[in-house]
């Protein structure tokens, strides 16, 4: 019976680190978007779209709030939430490449609009917002993302 206890322990670990990775994933394949929706709120005057980008990302947000992993509801860290939405995709606040790569690609429809602000800005911004952004999510607190874009 012992053996068989053990198979079921390991058999528990592997479907929670399963858990665990499609969470990652999950929370991975929104970061684009995030990061889109980020960069044109805080690069480019759209007045048109600034609620709509407000309110796609508070969905993303909420999406990722929602998940969790093993039995006891776990939430990740602040530095895998800040690991996963920001320094895999991006890298660092200095990397002013990931911001022209985007706008050379998704978001070369925005090259008519007004810039409110400079390259450097907008990375720092956006370091900065998702570190608001990993400490809320590992506290399991709703981030009021609009209001903190309006101290912006």
């Amino acid at each position: 019976m012992g053996k068989f206890r053990e198979y079921l322990a390991a058999l528990m670990l592997n479907e929670m680190a399963f858990n665990k990775k499609k969470m990652e994933e999950k929370i991975s394949s929104l970061e684009n978007q995030i990061n889109l929706h980020l960069i044109k709120l805080l690069r480019y005057k759209d007045d048109t779209n600034k609620q709509k980008h407000i309110n796609d990302i508070m969905t993303w947000l909420i999406d990722i709030q929602d998940m969790d992993f093993g039995k006891a509801g776990r939430k990740f860290s602040k530095e895998l939430y800040f690991k996963l939405l920001f320094e895999e995709p991006i890298t660092s606040a200095d990397n002013i490449q990931y911001l022209k790569n985007k706008e050379k690609g998704k978001l070369k429809s925005y090259s008519n609009l007004e810039k409110i602000r400079t390259e450097k800005e907008v990375m720092y911004l956006l370091w900065k917002i998702h570190k608001q952004i990993a400490l809320h999510l590992s506290r399991n607190e709703i981030f009021d993302f609009e209001t903190e874009l309006e101290k912006y």
